[in-house]
């Protein structure tokens, strides 16, 4: 009787996810860029189907912990997990779910408050209210989680408004440097890197020159083709975000390419979404010829990125094993 057959930890050639992460020295992000694709695009998997991939990735040392906040009153819906992986941990954002409400509303706000300040002041900048706001709801429960594993190694990901969260909790924990080492000080220390896919800007500019010499050091943005999102939230009166970190862009959707131009806020809110979504509508129905358009919404699915970050030789489909 033949042995029954079982599917391979790592399928994709080449790929050693937890060894590249548990290795990486923070120079080339290309390194580390399809575990982290990974774990960000199945972030908004429920917890059962994200372990089983996690598993099959040969990444947990022990199973995540996923970290839930909603309060459809306050507008809050932040979802993560916290996945032990060797004597590291990866913190990955849930992104907008597509069919929550809450989400979505969280997302539209063109509300700034102000940075991790007491008011009237905003020394450290304003950014966007809803992702701070949920950031804020969230991060207790995963410093604590972190500081309860002691991680010699820790990444922060997330996919779209995952990367936003993913961004701001970077923040938080950088004001943690200089206090005590056997606190919460020792968690910023561990931070390898904040690595995001198609991540909305978080700050204006006095945020992002706050930051820049320690999450902009760490940050690293990886950006798809016309995906729209890395344009939002607009300029608007009042209401000038910026991006920090590093970009790299898969122009023609094939390879990763560090950009040396950022991707810059859109104008026209209606006039750029409707132009997203024409673009979808062409991909998704085959339309010849194709017109080269500036945003997609087709271009910001998670698997888009994930696709991109396999290695040579990966077959097709190979973004959802």
């Amino acid at each position: 009787m033949d042995a029954p057959q079982s599917f391979s930890r790592s399928p994709i050639p080449g790929a050693h996810d937890a060894r590249d992460l548990a290795d990486w020295d923070g120079r080339d992000p290309l390194r580390v860029v399809l575990p982290l694709s990974v774990v960000a695009a199945w972030a908004y998997a429920r917890p059962a189907v994200f372990q089983q991939v996690m598993e099959r990735r040969g990444l947990p040392s022990r199973p995540a912990k996923f970290v839930e906040v909603v309060n459809d009153a306050m507008f809050v819906c932040a979802k993560a997990y916290v996945q032990p992986v060797g004597t590291g941990a990866v913190v990955a954002f849930r992104g907008t779910e597509p069919t929550n409400l809450i989400n979505w509303l969280a997302d539209a706000t063109l509300q700034k408050v102000a940075f991790h300040a007491k008011p009237p002041g905003a020394v450290h900048g304003y950014v966007h209210g809803g992702f701070y706001r949920n950031t804020r709801a969230v991060w207790p429960e995963i410093v604590e989680t972190l500081h309860e594993l002691k991680p010699e190694w820790i990444y922060i990901t997330g996919h779209s408004y995952g990367g936003a969260l993913a961004v701001l909790a970077g923040a938080l924990m950088a004001d943690y440097e200089g206090e005590k080492p056997t606190g919460f000080g020792m968690l910023w220390g561990k931070l390898k890197g904040i690595v995001t896919f198609g991540q909305p800007m978080v700050g204006d500019e006095t945020f992002a020159a706050s930051y820049t010499a320690s999450v902009g050091e760490r940050l690293v943005r990886f950006v798809y083709a016309h995906d729209i999102v890395p344009h939002l939230p607009p300029r608007t009166g009042g209401w000038a975000p910026v991006h920090l970190g590093t970009e790299y862009r898969a122009p023609d959707g094939t390879r990763w390419t560090k950009e040396h131009r950022w991707s810059d806020p859109i104008l026209g809110v209606l006039g750029a979404n409707l132009v997203a979504v024409g673009a979808w509508m062409q991909d998704q129905m085959g339309f010849a010829p194709k017109l080269t358009l500036p945003y997609s919404w087709g271009d910001h699915a998670p698997n888009n990125y994930v696709r991109v970050s396999l290695p040579h030789g990966a077959e097709s489909g190979s973004e959802f094993d």
